[in-house]
């Protein structure tokens, strides 16, 4: 019954009100990570969910909730399985394909994720799904994921090498511009030769493939690819930049007087 000061009540409220939002971040943070559909944003996504994702253990849990699914008699996502196997087979270097291991896990990660997100095309899932129905053994799935049978006690090793030239091309993308970007710029490709044409996009151009579809538009950049050179498409890149910034500037620019004016009025 110790009537406190006003100010300290308002100061004790007001950390209150932080400790509450700090402990909502960390539950929303932990529920993205678990389950990439609950991610409220691409930047949660990728704080939250991609460095647990891009190491084996998220290859192991995409496996793990499929064998639940498989067990419980549901319909099995046959490519999330597919792109698992071929994270964790490049992840030990198994998997032989045009791309580097690292490469390739990236690029399986991304599209798995980006399956589980709905940012894949029909078209390109459809050919994902083609290239990752491989033979699986389901009752050793779980041996696989905790590494004590090989891959091969689990699929047909060769029957992954078109998943993972595709996935490597997805990595690719990734690897020129990020994981989280490429969530977004798969959305972009609707077959295969796309995804390649995608890769080249982002090989010239970096981080500024996002603002470059946005700008000119997915016919414009893949167009591009078919006849143009990486510098010619990297020199788009820089001036679809430019025209971003003088918008901003002029919009800035705009508001500033309409503010003024009002001030005056």
């Amino acid at each position: 019954d110790v009537s406190l000061p006003t100010e300290m009540e308002t100061e004790a409220a007001t950390l209150a009100g932080r400790n509450d939002d700090w402990l909502a971040t960390g539950k929303s943070c932990a529920l993205c990570a678990y389950e990439v559909a609950e991610c409220r944003s691409l930047s949660q996504l990728a704080v939250c969910a991609l460095p647990l994702e891009m190491t084996p253990a998220g290859d192991a849990n995409a496996l793990r909730r499929q064998v639940g699914v498989y067990a419980s008699g549901g319909e099995v996502d046959r490519l999330e399985v597919g792109l698992a196997l071929t994270g964790l087979a490049a992840t030990a270097a198994v998997l032989m394909t045009a791309g580097s291991s690292a490469t390739v896990k990236a690029g399986a990660t991304a599209a798995r994720l980006a399956n589980r997100l709905g940012t894949l095309t029909p078209g390109l899932r459809t050919a994902l799904r083609s290239a990752g129905d491989v033979p699986v053994r389901w009752d050793r799935l779980n041996d696989f994921a905790l590494r004590r049978v090989p891959l091969e006690a689990v699929t047909d090793v060769g029957a992954l090498q078109r998943l993972g030239g595709m996935a490597a091309d997805a990595g690719r993308v990734a690897e020129h511009s990020s994981v989280a970007d490429a969530l977004v710029l798969v959305r972009y490709a609707d077959t295969p030769s796309e995804l390649a044409r995608l890769a080249r996009v982002t090989e010239a151009t970096g981080e500024e493939a996002r603002g470059l579809f946005a700008l000119l538009g997915k016919s414009r950049v893949m167009r591009a690819t078919l006849r143009l050179p990486r510098r010619v498409l990297a020199l788009h890149a820089m001036l679809a930049g430019a025209v971003a910034w003088l918008l901003s500037t002029l919009a800035g620019m705009a508001l500033g007087r309409v503010a003024r004016l009002g001030r005056r009025l």
